[in-house]
Formats: structure tokens, C-alpha cells, sequence
């Protein structure tokens, strides 16, 4: 069978669609998204974090200490921490 054959084939056949999983995605598929006072709230859970994923958004200069205070402490209980940073006005604050 040529390539033009295969390909024509495909096209008058059809691709099966794609069936969305009704569950939702795994953990490991989920990067938490959260400002500093609310991702301070996972640290009233108790044990480890290792796996999880979580962006700190910071929107102004007077969020980053205490974006990266919550930062040094997820991280040092095993979560993964990343920042948000705004791109327009307010990044020449930071």
C-alpha cells in the first residue's frame, strides 16, 4: 500500500475519537495554582507532599516574601513549588 493510499484510507475511514476519561485527570497530571494564603493551607496537612505540584501566583511585590516563605516550606516537605509571575504593569514592581 503507498503512503497516498494509507492516507486516503485513514481520511475516508475516519480516526476513533477521543474518549474524555469521565474520572478526571490523575494527581500526577495536576499542578495546584494558588496564591501564598491559600497554599499555606496545605501545610496543615499532615506528612509528606512528594508528588504534588503547586504554582504560587504573584501578583504584586508585596507578595513575594511570602511567596517564597510557603515555597521553602512546601518544598522542604516534598512538593514541587513554582511562581506565577505577571508579565504586564505590575512586573516592574518585582
Amino acid at each position: 500500500m503507498t503512503f497516498l493510499a494509507a492516507l486516503a484510507s485513514g481520511l475516508l475511514l475516519g480516526l476513533p475519537a477521543a474518549v474524555p476519561d469521565p474520572a478526571g485527570p490523575c494527581a500526577a497530571c495536576v499542578t495546584w495554582r494558588a496564591a501564598p494564603v491559600t497554599a499555606r493551607g496545605l501545610l496543615d496537612v499532615t506528612g509528606p507532599l512528594d508528588g504534588l505540584d503547586v504554582l504560587l501566583v504573584v501578583e504584586s511585590s508585596a507578595d513575594v516574601s511570602a511567596a517564597a516563605a510557603v515555597a521553602r516550606e512546601l518544598s522542604a516537605r516534598g512538593a514541587s513549588v513554582g511562581f506565577e509571575l505577571p508579565l504586564a504593569s505590575v512586573a516592574d514592581d518585582l
